[in-house]
């Protein structure tokens, strides 16, 4: 599973490269207009992600809930 994470941020990092080769625009200028137009959706998928981690983590005590 962290080698396929790995190896899908590698290859957004590419395509990333590649865009900013085409149209001069580096790739903090382009994140900042992405987190600049869209930041409702990061921020809400931002705190779902969090929420389901800290949920998955978390020890019942040896409680049986199934």
């Amino acid at each position: 599973m962290f080698g396929a994470v790995e190896l899908l941020s590698l290859l957004v990092y590419l395509y990333g490269f590649i865009i900013q080769r085409k149209i001069g625009v580096s790739m903090l200028r382009m994140l900042s207009f992405v987190l600049d137009r869209g930041w409702r959706i990061v921020q809400s998928n931002l705190f779902l992600w969090i929420f389901y981690t800290v949920q998955n983590s978390l020890e019942h005590n040896g409680a049986d809930f199934s």
